[in-house]
């Protein structure tokens, strides 16, 4: 019998016969160890001290964010979509009123996600709605917790307008979803903004940066950022949604801007201002 269990550091769910021992995601490279050593929680225990919240930052998009936070703290997004609602990345649980707010919103069709640091409680929406799972081929090794029914190499669309990008950078499987019926980019963490008042988290952007591993400041290579500049051009958007911001206009913008920058020179992890808009741009 296997039991769910959350890593206290990180936010990372397995599922295993017994408490585990390490988090795979806390071992690899791009997050700190737990100073104190590890725990972990089970789903009884963060039922009874995280509750869920949901507001709607975006036409269309549903967020869901988790308070006190666990682990890293992430986000998770119920978009609409032609095909039915797609959920991408996911906050650190799903008590049963988030679940039956996405059911009241007509359930979960699609699941997805960037990787495997923003999965959070996904394995709740899986349980609960069974959604067509599509997830970047490289990213089956993280998927332990809940089953993929789809996976894919370099694009996928989900529904008419709604397509998974493999960007790689961040990590080998790390994946966009871009919306290009509303012009908007879930980027995960290919791009980190931050905005002029603290803990604010919608609006235009003060900065933006872009990392291997936001914590231990490791830059992305110029050929991650060389594969970020290729598919962005590529792509029409201007909001640009992470698993913690969501910038509504000025995105693309903002991330070409960075990413000329980063392959201008050598590459960085320090936040980049954002250009002031040309008047009447």
């Amino acid at each position: 019998m296997l039991s769910p269990y959350v890593c206290e550091n990180c936010g990372f769910w397995q599922k295993r016969p017994a408490e585990p021992v390490a988090c795979p995601v806390c071992e690899d490279y791009r997050h700190p160890l737990p100073p104190g050593g590890y725990a972990f929680a089970t789903p009884a225990q963060v039922d009874a001290r995280q509750a869920v919240s949901w507001d709607e930052p975006l036409p269309g998009v549903t967020r869901f964010t988790t308070t006190p936070s666990i682990g890293i703290g992430s986000s998770g997004y119920l978009i609409e979509t032609p095909g039915g609602n797609a959920h991408f990345d996911g906050c650190g649980w799903y008590d049963e009123a988030a679940l039956d707010h996405l059911q009241a919103r007509g359930g979960v069709a699609f699941l997805a996600a960037s990787h495997a640091h923003v999965y959070g409680g996904l394995w709740r929406v899986a349980d609960r709605f069974e959604p067509r799972a599509v997830f970047q081929a490289e990213a089956l090794p993280w998927c332990q917790a809940f089953s993929v029914t789809l996976p894919f190499d370099e694009a996928w669309e989900l529904a008419p307008g709604f397509a998974l990008h493999r960007t790689a950078g961040h990590t080998p499987d790390h994946t966009v979803l871009h919306d290009a019926v509303n012009g908007r980019l879930y980027c995960g963490d290919a791009l980190k903004f931050t905005f002029p008042e603290q803990g604010q988290t919608v609006g235009v952007a003060e900065t933006i940066s872009t990392h291997k591993a936001y914590d231990a400041h490791i830059p992305i290579t110029h050929g991650d950022a060389r594969r970020y500049r290729d598919l962005f051009a590529s792509l029409d958007f201007d909001a640009v949604i992470t698993p913690w911001e969501v910038v509504t206009s000025g995105g693309k913008a903002a991330a070409m801007a960075l990413l000329d920058a980063q392959l201008a020179g050598d590459p960085s992890a320090d936040p980049f201002p954002i250009p002031e808009p040309a008047p009447n741009a």
